[in-house]
C-alpha cells in the first residue's frame, strides 16, 4: 500500500459497472492536484496531477470528499495483462482503498475496507 497527500481538483460522478458474470459495482474516480515542492528551497516547482480509481462500498464514503480538500489517499498499484487480437497488452491503475483529510489525526471521512474482487468488467 502507498499513501499520497494533495489537494482534490476533481471528483467524476458514480459509475455503475458491470462485470462478465453480470454482477455490478460502483466505481469513481478522484483526481489530487499534488504540488511538487524542492525540499531545500520550499519553492513549487509544478503540479501532478493523479487519479484514484475507487470501487465498491467504499464509494458511499467519498460523498464527503470536496472540491479543494486536502486529503491522504492508501493506494495500491494494479497492473493488468490482457490479450487482444493475439497481442499482449497491459494497464496499470491507482486503485484507491482509503481516503482521509491529510494533517488531522481524527479524519471526518469515513473508510470502509475495500473488496478486492477479481471479477473484472473486461
Amino acid at each position: 500500500m502507498y499513501k499520497i497527500t494533495g489537494k482534490v481538483f476533481k471528483k467524476d460522478e458514480v459509475k455503475m459497472i458491470e462485470t462478465k458474470k453480470g454482477n455490478a459495482f460502483k466505481r469513481q474516480v478522484i483526481y489530487l492536484d499534488q504540488e511538487l515542492v524542492n525540499h531545500q528551497t520550499g519553492e513549487v516547482y509544478g503540479h501532478n496531477y493523479p487519479s484514484f480509481e475507487f470501487s465498491g462500498k467504499i464509494v458511499e464514503d467519498l460523498e464527503h470528499v470536496q472540491i479543494g480538500m486536502d486529503v491522504e489517499v492508501d493506494f495500491a498499484v494494479k497492473g493488468v495483462k490482457y490479450t487482444k487480437d493475439g497481442e499482449d497488452k497491459f494497464f496499470t491503475t491507482l486503485s484507491g482503498i482509503g481516503i482521509a483529510r491529510a494533517n488531522n489525526s481524527q479524519s471526518t471521512i469515513p473508510s470502509t475496507p475495500q473488496n478486492n474482487s477479481d471479477d473484472l468488467p473486461y
